[in-house]
């Protein structure tokens, strides 16, 4: 009887132990992208309005895995991001880094002008403040590219609690109209804590 009862405690603890459980998700990195669905992002060119709405928000987020001693099934893994727009006007986020803003992935669209964090948006930069047209913000994060494009966006600026400042396109610049300051939470985003151990 004590040798099933220590072979079945050594082989829980061998189980348990092959298992190993993520942090839980980081919502303080939603500041960033501080946006729910129906909200609308309005950028300003000149006298025309861009409206952006928010169509879907989302967050993948890894509760557990198994370790490599054991067949394993994953990883400590992090998707999350926003859409917004429609088929001629979009733009996207997405992060595969809880902890670190700068790993964002960014792609906006304009009536079949783009940009992104993949292909010309490579430059990426922390900044304490900075003014636009007059406006100081805190906590900025600028993605830029190497050069001035004349006939697409070469940066993109966003600031922590505000989302998406400043756009510039060519040798314009599109603004937000609103400078407000937005609030989200993790319950703000469609969580799906995936278990991939199932």
């Amino acid at each position: 009887m004590k040798k099933l009862i220590v072979l079945a405690i050594v082989s829980y603890l061998i189980f348990t132990a092959c298992t190993h459980h993520c942090a839980d998700f980081n919502a303080d990195i939603l500041s960033w992208m501080p946006y729910k669905v129906n909200d609308t992002i309005s950028l300003k060119k000149n006298n025309q309005i861009i409206k952006f709405v928010v169509t879907r928000t989302f967050i993948y987020h890894t509760a557990k895995f198994k370790k490599p001693s054991m067949k394993k099934c994953g990883e400590c893994d992090n998707l999350f991001g926003f859409e917004a727009g429609d088929a001629n006007e979009n733009i996207y986020y997405q992060s595969f880094d809880d902890q670190d803003i700068t790993q964002l992935s960014f792609e906006i669209r304009d009536n079949g002008m783009s940009a992104n964090t993949y292909n010309g948006l490579k430059n990426k930069t922390l900044l304490n403040s900075l003014t636009i047209d007059s406006v100081t913000y805190q906590d900025v994060l600028v993605l830029s590219g190497d050069a001035i494009l004349p006939n697409n966006i070469w940066k993109v600026v966003l600031a922590k609690n505000k989302g998406v400042i400043a756009t510039y396109y060519g040798d314009s610049i599109m603004t937000t109209q609103k400078n407000m300051l937005r609030t989200t939470s993790v319950e703000d985003y469609n969580l799906v804590n995936v278990d991939n151990c199932k």
